[in-house]
């Protein structure tokens, strides 16, 4: 049997030209594999990097601890005691806090609030003066404020002075002197069987401040803080009280003024310190910020407060 060249050569021509397709196709598979994997390898690496991202902007977060403006703003955000006044945000360069306002911040065991000048909520705080880089303390009797550190103790004695002047001539005073005044001993109140008892000031560092009954002969004269004259009146009107709210011996005088049996003269002996002024263990850790800070002060907060301890307010009016 004569072998048939031509069919032969066309069925070699015609399993080459298959396997070349199938080659051909292989080779495009295969680049469409590579390709394919190159993409998942590119999004599976942007999405690591993403997620990298993520996961640091969420630690920025916990360790700076930011604030929003709306945050702060809200009747539900409660600012502590302390506030630190910054001149700019100083992690403006950290995705977390570029847009903060404020940063919750322990320094020294204590809670301080950091606030940038002139993105927090201008509305919810009033700063005496508002300077930056300043320590600030919240002024116990009037909502919102705080005032400068290195002027706090100045502040809240003016302040006292001029409410009690106001009060003088709200009664209708015709003289009033107003004089603070010194114990030679230092008072402090200590828990005794669930009774409070009052003893000299000894090294406690526990203590806190009493309120003592003293004679104004037992206390020396430290300085004369006001001295006025009235042209007096009987129409009495009832004070607002912001600085002596509360403080029993003044109340009474009101009382008494406003009365039918009005007094014509009083001398009054007030205790400087009161329950809401800072004691010394808030005193110690403000200290300790400072310390922490590396702010130097003329004179610590702990020998202010204990300074204040020992004062006394004598309100002298005649009416």
């Amino acid at each position: 049997m004569a072998i048939d060249r031509k069919a032969v050569k066309d069925k070699v021509a015609s399993g080459f030209n298959i396997a070349k397709e199938k080659a051909g196709d292989l080779a495009v598979n295969a680049k469409a594999v590579a390709k394919d994997g190159m993409v998942l390898a590119r999004e599976k690496a942007v999405d690591g990097r993403e997620k990298l991202g993520e996961a640091k902007v969420e630690m920025d977060k916990r360790m700076y601890k930011p604030l929003s403006a709306e945050a702060i703003g809200e009747d539900s955000f409660l600012a502590p005691n302390m506030i630190r006044l910054l001149d700019k945000n100083p992690y403006e360069a950290k995705e977390a806090c570029a847009d903060a306002a404020g940063f919750d911040s322990v320094i020294a065991r204590k809670q301080i609030l950091q606030l940038v000048k002139g993105v927090y909520p201008a509305d919810k705080f009033n700063f005496i003066p508002n300077l930056s880089e300043q320590i600030y303390l919240q002024n116990p009797y009037v909502e919102n404020m705080y005032i400068a550190l290195n002027e706090y103790f100045d502040y809240i004695k003016k302040a006292r002075v001029a409410e009690l002047e106001m009060i003088a001539d709200k009664l209708g005073a015709k003289y009033a002197k107003i004089t603070y005044k010194e114990s030679e001993k230092k008072f402090v109140s200590v828990e005794a069987q669930g009774k409070k008892e009052k003893r000299a000031f000894k090294k406690n560092k526990d203590s806190v401040t009493a309120e003592v009954n003293v004679s104004s002969d037992s206390l020396q004269e430290m300085e004369v803080a006001s001295e006025n004259r009235f042209v007096g009146h009987d129409h009495a009107t009832r004070p607002e009280l912001v600085y002596f709210k509360g403080e029993g011996t003044i109340e009474s005088l009101i009382n008494s003024r406003m009365g039918e049996n009005r007094q014509t003269g009083k001398t009054l002996t007030i205790k400087y310190s009161r329950k809401t002024d800072l004691n010394m263990d808030k005193a110690a850790e403000i200290d300790n910020v400072l310390a922490k800070l590396k702010l130097n002060a003329s004179a610590s907060v702990k020998s202010e407060v204990e300074k204040e301890n020992r004062m006394f307010l004598e309100f002298k009016v005649e009416f």
